[in-house]
């Protein structure tokens, strides 16, 4: 069963995406990046999640059918999009580089350039989904009782390498966003930041009714003034493409357990929700497809801004805009019912899941201080 509530998340990360490549609103372009830092969170999050799940059913993880599950979630729509590209740029008669049709194949465009420019954050995620795997992998076969809990120190060193790599390049190179941004080994901290979260919902509960419920209004003003640098000063600053982004994979952190879980500290329970919810919720179900679908739309609203302009008639980039939401939303709409959903049911009806991840799994709170016993207290037994 899908979670309202990572849908609702989702929803939020494209909208904000989405007002980048189309500069109506200046505040928008300047702070809509971070929509795909919170998609690195959630990523990190549900990944982890689902092999979480199945080795609390299992006690191991199958690589390979992880692998070829995000296969079939991840590749027919991208590789159409690329070959719709290149089949455009012929009949169009536009140049490709062939080092970008490569990279863009290969998904090693955040280093060698790509086809568009949004695609170096699924090249991020996609470097990140072949290494999780086989870590969680590699810890179940060292140890047998309890083969996680080095997790939170590999993602401390991961924050570290992290951080300190993005501020070497900061020194030794201007900024540019393919040298800042892009880069997987300067943005996996935001999605191991995910996968200790999902760790600690797994085998830590009682961290996660200590941060949601008794601490949970530190944890609101933690997660507020986390993303305050990168709210009020341009992406540009050297300030927020070094610390500013651990501090926003912090912010959504803790949103994401703001959202997962009541004041009790319990998983918060699904309520009926409003119209505006329900919007976002369906955009989020979809965020996928309308992210592959967003920059050639924007780039098809641009030709026609542009084109309105030459012939001196009314070209209101409001209502442009407006189109523009509009137009993607549904172009990934209809891309993922007539691609990915079909995808989907045949890798569902060959490749079923082994096991159902929990995404919030309610535990009777701690009694008293005692029984958290640090900042990692003993694990609960798996259910």
């Amino acid at each position: 069963m899908r979670n309202k509530r990572l849908d609702l998340l989702r929803g939020i990360a494209i909208l904000l995406v989405m007002g980048v490549h189309v500069p109506a609103f200046p505040t928008w372009v300047r702070i809509g990046w971070l929509g795909v830092d919170l998609f690195f969170v959630l990523s990190g999050f549900l990944i982890s999640n689902l092999l979480f799940a199945e080795y609390r059913k299992s006690g191991t993880i199958s690589v390979k059918r992880f692998y070829l599950r995000r296969a079939f979630k991840l590749y027919p729509s991208f590789y159409l999009l690329i070959l719709g590209t290149i089949v455009f740029s012929m009949f169009t008669n536009r140049e490709l580089q062939p080092v970008h049709v490569i990279g863009e194949l290969v998904f090693v465009q955040n280093y060698m350039g790509g086809l568009w420019g949004h695609t170096w954050s699924l090249a991020v995620e996609e470097h990140f989904y072949l290494i999780l795997p086989l870590l969680i992998l590699w810890m179940t076969r060292r140890s047998e009782s309890e083969p996680f809990r080095q997790l939170p120190m590999f993602f401390a060193i991961a924050a570290v390498a992290c951080l300190g790599l993005r501020i070497i390049t900061s020194e030794m190179l201007p900024f540019s966003h393919a040298a800042q941004f892009e880069p997987s080994h300067l943005r996996f901290d935001s999605l191991f930041f995910g996968v200790l979260l999902a760790y600690c919902q797994n085998f830590r509960s009682a961290v996660i009714v200590f941060w949601t419920s008794r601490c949970r209004k530190l944890l609101f003003f933690i997660s507020f003034f986390a993303i305050l640098p990168s709210l009020i000063l341009p992406y540009s600053n050297r300030f927020v493409y070094t610390l500013g982004f651990s501090l926003a994979y912090v912010s959504f952190g803790g949103l994401l357990l703001l959202a997962l879980y009541g004041d009790d500290g319990q998983a918060a329970p699904i309520t009926r929700s409003s119209p505006a919810e329900r919007v976002l919720q369906k955009i989020g179900l979809f965020s996928y497809p309308i992210y592959l679908v967003h920059a050639p739309m924007a780039m098809m609203f641009a030709a026609l801004y542009n084109w309105l302009v030459e012939r001196a008639w009314p070209a209101n980039p409001y209502l442009l805009f407006g189109a523009y939401l509009c137009s993607s939303i549904l172009a990934g709409g209809c891309l993922s019912k007539l691609v990915e959903l079909p995808m989907l049911r045949i890798r569902d009806r060959y490749l079923p899941r082994l096991a159902d991840p929990a995404i919030a799994i309610p535990r009777p709170a701690p009694e008293g201080p005692r029984e958290l016993k640090g900042v990692f207290p003993e694990p609960l037994p798996n259910g």
